[in-house]
């Protein structure tokens, strides 16, 4: 869809002075049924194999394992159905193999976010999210990246006492010049 083309055309187009990736975290909201989840696997495929990072870890995560595995499915499906991928990668019930990399899930439930040295966090349905844990433990695990991104996809929820909300008012006040964050990509 052009907004998907839109969408990594900005992610991946620009980068700063030093030729790294400009934008660290995208914030995307739209209505159901858009395309979110399977745009969200794509960019996880493009962070295992084309981003030439070293041993990349690749994570779907959401507050529940259940809700992670809808977006790790996506990129399962896609993987199979795209030759080259799956010529290159080894396909795992539970991970996506790539060199010393991997692509898997990881949700709050489990308890199991500490030590996790993400180069790409696909956070789904950022809205519900009780509170910014997943966000801020993938972000900390980032911190020895290159040129990490943290992925949020989600609807508009309605907790505005939320992590989702805090990002959608960062993403209102970005979009309308009211806050300069040269890092920070919204679509809403």
């Amino acid at each position: 869809h052009p907004f998907q083309r839109f969408i990594t055309g900005a992610l991946f187009g620009w980068v700063d002075a030093h030729g790294f990736r400009r934008f660290r975290t995208a914030y995307i909201e739209m209505g159901k049924g858009n395309g979110k989840t399977p745009l969200a696997a794509v960019i996880g495929h493009y962070g295992l194999v084309g981003d030439g990072e070293i041993q990349p870890e690749v994570y779907a995560a959401a507050v529940t394992r259940d809700q992670a595995n809808i977006l790790f499915t996506d990129a399962k499906h896609i993987a199979k159905s795209s030759p080259e991928l799956a010529r290159r990668l080894e396909i795992l019930e539970h991970n996506l193999g790539f060199r010393d990399g991997f692509f898997r899930t990881v949700s709050a439930e489990a308890r199991s976010l500490d030590g996790k040295r993400p180069h790409f966090s696909l956070i789904d349905e950022i809205h519900e999210h009780p509170d910014g844990q997943v966000v801020q433990k993938m972000r900390a695990g980032m911190k020895r990246r290159m040129q990490p991104l943290v992925f949020e996809i989600t609807n508009a929820g309605y907790d505005r006492t939320s992590i989702c909300w805090e990002h959608h008012e960062h993403s209102r006040q970005v979009l309308e010049g009211t806050v300069a964050d040269e890092t920070w990509f919204a679509y809403v």
